[in-house]
This record gives C-alpha cells, sequence and structure tokens, in this order.
C-alpha cells in the first residue's frame, strides 16, 4: 500500500515554529457533505484556528477561534430548483465568541494528534480522523477516511520562505450529527483543510467577486476548486475512478455565476447557481451547481477589512468527459458553494 501522504507530524499544532515578530493563522478544520438515511441533505463545516499577532500585526485579537456551522433540511427535487429562508446554526466568529489563546490543546498520542477545544475533540491518525463532541448545540461522532492523497499545494517545511503552507484531502464521511434533539445519520464525503499562514491575507484580493471554495462530491468525480477572479487566480484538483489530476490557471478553471438570490435575511443579493469548468489532461468536466439552501457570518479577525461568508448546499448536474471521448455523468451530486469576499474595508490609521 502506498504510504499516504500526510504525516503526523503534519497534523500537530505549528505555533511554536514561528518567529515571535510574526504573525500566524493556522487552520484545522473540515467540510462534511452528506446525506441522511431519511433522504435530507447535510452541510457542516467545523473546526478551529490559531491566530498569532507578530510585532506589526494584521490582525484585531490575538486568540483562538472554535467554528461549528451546520446546514440541514429534506427537500424534493423540485425544490431543489429554487433557494430557501432556511434556518442554520453557525457560532465562532463573534468577537464575544473568540477565545483566549491556548483555549485550542493539542497532544501527540504516539499514534497521531489531538485537537481538544471544550468539549469536542478531534482526533488525527491520518489517512483518518474522528471528530467527537459538542459546540454550539450540535453533537458529533464521525469518521472520516482518505479516499485519494491529498491536495497539496504548498508544503510546510517551506513556511520560511513561502510564508505560507497548505493542503487539503478529501476523505468518505460517516456517523452521526445531533442537533435540536434529533439523530442525523450521515454518510457522504468530506474535506480536511490545513493552512499555515504567515504572509499578508492582501484582503483588497477579495473583493469583487471574492473566492470561491467548491466541492463536487459525485460518486465517480469529485472535484476540489477554489478560484479568486479578482486577484486572477484558480487552482482544482480533479478525482475520477480513484485517480487525481491537477489544473492551474484561469485557462484551465472558471467559474460562471448563472443566477443570484436575494437573501431576505441579509438583504443581500448573492449567487446561487455556478457554471464549473475544470481541463485536465484526463478530460473535461462541465457542470452545472445550483444551491438550494445556505448559511451566512461575518468575519472580522483582519484590521483593514470585514468579510462575509456564505456556504451554500447545493447539487450538480452535469458531464466528465475524457479524453477518448467517454462521458460520465454527474446526475443530481452532493455540492457545497462557499464564498468568502471582502463585504468593506476600513480606513483605520
Amino acid at each position: 500500500m502506498t504510504p499516504y501522504n500526510v504525516s503526523i507530524d503534519d497534523e500537530r499544532c505549528h505555533l511554536g515554529d514561528v518567529d515571535p515578530r510574526q504573525d500566524l493563522w493556522e487552520n484545522h478544520v473540515f467540510l462534511v457533505r452528506g446525506r441522511t438515511g431519511i433522504g435530507e441533505d447535510v452541510t457542516l463545516f467545523t473546526g478551529c484556528y490559531v491566530i498569532k499577532q507578530g510585532a506589526e500585526s494584521q490582525y484585531v485579537f490575538d486568540g483562538n477561534v472554535h467554528q461549528t456551522t451546520l446546514i440541514h433540511g429534506k427537500h424534493t427535487r423540485a425544490e431543489k430548483q429554487q433557494m430557501h429562508d432556511n434556518d442554520f446554526v453557525t457560532t465562532g466568529w463573534e468577537p464575544s465568541e473568540h477565545l483566549l489563546p491556548g483555549s485550542i490543546e493539542t497532544r501527540e498520542t504516539g499514534v497521531g494528534v489531538a485537537w481538544t477545544i471544550g468539549d469536542r475533540v478531534c482526533d488525527d491518525t491520518p489517512p483518518t480522523w474522528c471528530l467527537r463532541g459538542r459546540h454550539g448545540g450540535i453533537d458529533l461522532d464521525i469518521a472520516l477516511e482518505a479516499h485519494v492523497p491529498a491536495f497539496w499545494m504548498y508544503p510546510f517545511d517551506g513556511l520560511a520562505e513561502t510564508g505560507v503552507g497548505w493542503y487539503e484531502a478529501y476523505l468518505t464521511a460517516r456517523g452521526t450529527i445531533r442537533h435540536d434533539g434529533r439523530d442525523l445519520d450521515v454518510a457522504g464525503y468530506a474535506c480536511h483543510e490545513r493552512v499555515l499562514l504567515t504572509r499578508e491575507h492582501e484582503p483588497h484580493r477579495l473583493m469583487g467577486r471574492g473566492l470561491y471554495w467548491q466541492h463536487l462530491f459525485d460518486d465517480r468525480v469529485q472535484c476540489w476548486m477554489m478560484a479568486s477572479p479578482s486577484a486572477g487566480e484558480a487552482v482544482a484538483h480533479l478525482v475520477v475512478d480513484g485517480e487525481t489530476y491537477a489544473a492551474d490557471g484561469e485557462e484551465s478553471v472558471s467559474v460562471e455565476d448563472l443566477a443570484y438570490w436575494t437573501d431576505p435575511r441579509s438583504w443581500l443579493r448573492v449567487p446561487v447557481c455556478w457554471r464549473i469548468r475544470v481541463a485536465t489532461e484526463a478530460g473535461d468536466l462541465d457542470v452545472v451547481a445550483r444551491a438550494f439552501a445556505r448559511a451566512y457570518y461575518l468575519r472580522n479577525e483582519i484590521k483593514d477589512a470585514v468579510h462575509i461568508l456564505y456556504w451554500f448546499t447545493s447539487e450538480a448536474n452535469g458531464t466528465f468527459t475524457k479524453r477518448d471521448g467517454t462521458v460520465i455523468g454527474v446526475v443530481d451530486a452532493p455540492f457545497v458553494a462557499h464564498s468568502n469576499r471582502v463585504l468593506f474595508e476600513t480606513a483605520l490609521p
């Protein structure tokens, strides 16, 4: 068996590796997109953030964040053709919820790393992970297992030179989410993201259309895509029948907004339907994803900008066409669309 390309050392907290004069942003987060046995669609995003202020910090605070965001509900196929003003849970990013430094505890166990924050524990034993415990009124007991190698963008051992370390791991997910007195028996896919950042966030790069972080979770075709049209950047990793192919640049990776919705709670007009195209050496992905439920919140950890983040439970339809002309259909596949954009910039001295 080929060794997995994420080590136990990659999963530890890297706070001690950073020069005290430097900023640090480190995340340890999980996205789960699944369905229950009775046909409910579930989107869960949860994890923790270590934020350290350096000498002339870009950050508003020095501390930790514990986030849990949950969307779940049952919709007919017809109902999934339009957006709904659904209820959702999101907690962690409000200033009153920010935590003191050291609220996140990490412990190396010999076989992995345990991240503990409050009553929530994540056991990292790559290529497997386990989320357990309660936060924001949501209890988790979810087992996660990698089914393809992680997508490495920047190696962690290059942090001192590049100012960034970054990978995304695609996983299968199975377990229970307990919320509002109900047990949701979820099965589907997940993404584990790890980002170390000592360089500037550069919020102006997320003006305009901001940042797209999107996930296609079809059983034969999975796709992780991130694009920042304002910065002219796009990257994707496409998995077809267990084989992974990379794509880079706007000529190979594109996302087009096809329809908009005015959210009756936030009063914002947001894109809710997208065409995603990814060209790789193995073939071309062309799908349209449509959202039907959402969550949102503000993030204000950077001194000169306030961000608004949206999460959309969606489904995608389209094709992956191999270079030999073989077509794999993508039908009503689970999809997550996430947007992060600067809502406004401040002019602090």
